[in-house]
């Protein structure tokens, strides 16, 4: 009964993989009733277990042929991204951006955006805000010079909300110098034609976008924190990525923006 229990929850798990799954098991019982309803199981292939050169044959076609199917869908993935890379972007792009501060000096940047892309990264500082900041720089750029339209930006940073949206309000020589970049990006934008809004949302409330961009920017912190590799993240950007993508692909891009008659979050003023 442990070994059929436990069948189960692996098949739970891999039922809906697309392709024939081999199957190997030590209990009679469990392959016999397997052989019994193999119509409800078409994608298992059961095994004989081997031993000795019979074995190492039987391993080494089983990791070829994981190796080739990961070398496969690699390929599709790269060949989507760079078909992505190469779209130009819609008019109309929501990014969540968000920091994520560690206690000592790496700080964690990243940006999702509506179209599915995303990008993270990690800064040296003291001051969160920054971090903040140069996620919401690092996103406008990323649009500053393609057919996009409209920006609306989605930030939990109270800092830079205010900042942005009402810099008339700080005296001079008293605006940090990462504000002064980021609002200098929007402003060349805007000088574009493009419109530029950034909104409050509450964080970790909900918002799909700001939701992702939090993962994101986490996993960069965590990974320079613990000297992971680039290669590391860039494992991690991608799984973040994809989930992503198929999380807002059935959404009109309406259902990106939060609640802006509620407390969690507040509206660009422009």
């Amino acid at each position: 009964m442990l070994m059929i229990d436990r069948f189960l929850a692996v098949w739970g798990e891999v039922r809906d993989f697309d392709g024939s799954v081999n199957f190997y098991t030590t209990s009679p019982i469990l392959r016999t009733l397997l052989q019994e309803q193999r119509e409800c199981y078409p994608q298992i292939r059961i095994c004989t277990l081997v031993v000795g050169q019979a074995l190492r044959r039987e391993w080494d076609a089983a990791k070829a042929s994981c190796r080739n199917a990961r070398e496969n869908l690699l390929a599709v993935e790269m060949h989507k991204e760079r078909t992505r890379l190469n779209t130009s972007p819609p008019h109309h792009v929501v990014i969540g951006t968000d920091a994520s501060k560690s206690n000592g000096r790496e700080t964690g940047w990243a940006f999702v955006t509506s179209d599915g892309r995303l990008r993270s990264g990690v800064i040296e500082t003291t001051d969160i805000d920054r971090g903040e900041f140069h996620a919401v720089t690092c996103a406008v750029k990323r649009y500053q010079y393609t057919s996009c339209k409209v920006l609306d930006i989605l930030t939990d940073s109270w800092e830079v909300y205010k900042t942005i949206n009402f810099p008339e309000e700080w005296l001079p020589g008293r605006i940090k110098q990462h504000a002064v970049r980021c609002l200098s990006t929007i402003n060349a934008t805007r000088g574009d034609g493009v419109t530029v809004r950034v909104h409050w949302v509450r964080g970790h409330n909900g918002n799909i976008l700001n939701e992702f961009a939090d993962r994101a920017a986490v996993s960069a912190r965590r990974s320079a924190a613990w000297e992971l590799g680039d290669s590391h993240l860039k494992r991690i950007e991608n799984r973040i990525r994809h989930e992503l993508r198929e999380a807002i692909e059935p959404m009109p891009i309406e259902k990106l923006f939060p609640n802006f008659n509620g407390e969690d979050a507040v509206e660009a003023v422009q």
